[in-house]
This record gives C-alpha cells, sequence and structure tokens, in this order.
C-alpha cells in the first residue's frame, strides 16, 4: 500500500504540505478546500451547465472546468490519502 508522500507525488496539482504540517492536519485542509468549492458550485456540479451558459460567460467558460477537476482530484486524492493514513 501507498504512503501519504506516494499519495502526494501521484497528484501534483494538490497544494503542497506547510512547514510542519502533520498529515491529519493536511487532510483537514484539503477536505476544507473540498467544502468551499463543492458549497461554491454545487449547483453545478450536480446537474452540469447547458454549453450555452457557460460559453457565453467567458468567466465561467474559465472557471468551470477549472473547478470540476480541482473537486474530482480532491475527492480522489482524500479517499487516497486517508487509505493511506490508516495502515
Amino acid at each position: 500500500m501507498r504512503k501519504p508522500h506516494e499519495v502526494l507525488a501521484h497528484y501534483p496539482t494538490l497544494p503542497p504540505r506547510e512547514r510542519g504540517e502533520g498529515w491529519e492536519e493536511y487532510l483537514r485542509r484539503l477536505e476544507a478546500r473540498l467544502a468551499e468549492l463543492e458549497a461554491g458550485w454545487g449547483d453545478w456540479l450536480r446537474l452540469p451547465p447547458r454549453p450555452e451558459v457557460y460559453l457565453a460567460d467567458p468567466y465561467l467558460a474559465w472557471a468551470w472546468p477549472q473547478a470540476r477537476d480541482e473537486v474530482m482530484v480532491l475527492r480522489e486524492a482524500i479517499r487516497d490519502l486517508r487509505r493511506a493514513l490508516r495502515r
């Protein structure tokens, strides 16, 4: 099974750990970021917008795919990190 630092190497887009930050604290910080994104983009995560809605707005055309990708990576990374910390 992978160790926590190996999980981080597998997800290079995750924010780095702070100096002196423990794994549990880091996991809580990632979970807080995920909760923040899910609260902000919640409706669109459950039911993605029609393409004409977000393509008509340049900010949404840029922000929506980035937020969606970050949410998916955080969900997977948090699951893998929890699994690595349990071992």
